[in-house]
């Protein structure tokens, strides 16, 4: 070492590397927003997925996959994924990706068929897909069994699950002119329409299924009598239900045909005629099973208060001029309790 050289000192300060801190620039928030977007898309198309289930048709003519859209109400609630031939080669699989809000609906009894433009007797139908494209509906079963493999039909069909009315058979010799969907006419007005007809078993004619639209599947009877028959009078233990109903109305219009003039069969059947006393016939068998119900721990006396009440309506109507009818309003009478 040399004399103009001084030596270091060993207490001299250590040094330190200060690195500048990274802040987040604001060009990694969009994508940082964009992907937790994107992440709760996903989730939500997860949650909202119903069951995947399978239909098969003869032909897939106007279906795409990705496109033909499934429809109950006009209400989309599923999408065509996939359409192939099946091993037999005689008909197409259609795999359709339902919602979850339609999962209640896809059940045993379920009909599918595909709504395109038609031309039949009953007139035609489907036109708005020619601008929208074909689609598949939906039409729900009653069954309470789920199932995800379906069989769809090849024609619309006439009645849905949800159209008021009945269907009855007719039988004939011959068909005639008679074709699916021909219209039903009772006094020139259209009550119905023909959903379908086919050989008797011994061959000796035909059979024609038609469906006649409420409230003209109930004449003559009134529809409100036999709604309240029905939904009323069945949940009543002592009532023999249809049995109970053929009994009852058979009664009453063996005594009513005497005396009341209407066109329809009402509720005034059960009346007795205006110029006797008491319940009719029908009217007191209705109360005796009446009478066999509870109401807060006692059987009400039905007959008694129905006389009582018919009296004195009957008393109203002394005086007033010209022919009155009397209508009743439910809960008005009384109560009067046996033991």
């Amino acid at each position: 070492m040399s004399e103009n050289e001084q030596p270091l000192s060993d207490n001299l300060p250590s040094g330190r590397i200060v690195r500048p801190r990274q802040r987040m620039t604001m060009i990694w928030i969009v994508p940082a927003l964009a992907i937790l977007v994107g992440i709760g898309l996903a989730v939500q198309a997860i949650r909202a997925r119903g069951p995947e289930i399978s239909l098969q048709f003869v032909a897939a003519e106007g279906l795409e996959a990705n496109k033909t859209r499934v429809k109950f109400k006009d209400v989309e609630i599923g999408t065509v994924k996939s359409i192939a031939l099946n091993p037999d080669r005689k008909s197409v699989r259609v795999s359709v990706q339902m919602d979850k809000q339609a999962e209640g609906l896809l059940v045993e009894d379920t009909r599918f068929w595909v709504v395109r433009p038609r031309v039949a007797a009953g007139g035609v139908s489907g036109l708005a897909t020619l601008l929208s494209g074909a689609y598949i509906a939906l039409d729900p079963g009653k069954s309470e069994t789920s199932r995800q493999e379906f069989v769809g039909l090849e024609e619309p069909p006439l009645v849905t699950s949800n159209t008021p009315g009945r269907q009855f058979v007719l039988r004939a010799d011959d068909l005639g002119s008679l074709d699916i969907g021909a219209p039903v006419y009772f006094r020139r007005i259209q009550v119905g329409r023909v959903v379908g007809y086919g050989m008797q078993k011994d061959g000796s004619g035909v059979s024609v299924r038609v469906f006649v639209d409420a409230p003209y599947d109930a004449y003559p009877f009134h529809p409100a009598l036999i709604e309240t028959l029905y939904q009323k009078w069945t949940q009543l233990e002592g009532f023999q239900q249809t049995r109970g109903i053929l009994k009852t109305l058979a009664s009453a219009l063996r005594d009513a045909v005497k005396w009341d003039k209407q066109s329809l069969i009402g509720m005034q059947v059960f009346l007795s005629a205006p110029d006797s006393e008491g319940l009719s016939v029908a009217a007191r068998e209705m109360a005796n099973v009446a009478q066999l119900e509870q109401y807060e721990g006692r059987r009400q006396n039905w007959t008694a208060i129905l006389e009582a009440e018919l009296a004195h309506a009957r008393k109203a109507q002394e005086g007033l001029p010209g022919p009155t009818t009397i209508r009743y309003k439910a809960g008005a009478c009384g109560r009067q309790y046996v033991d």
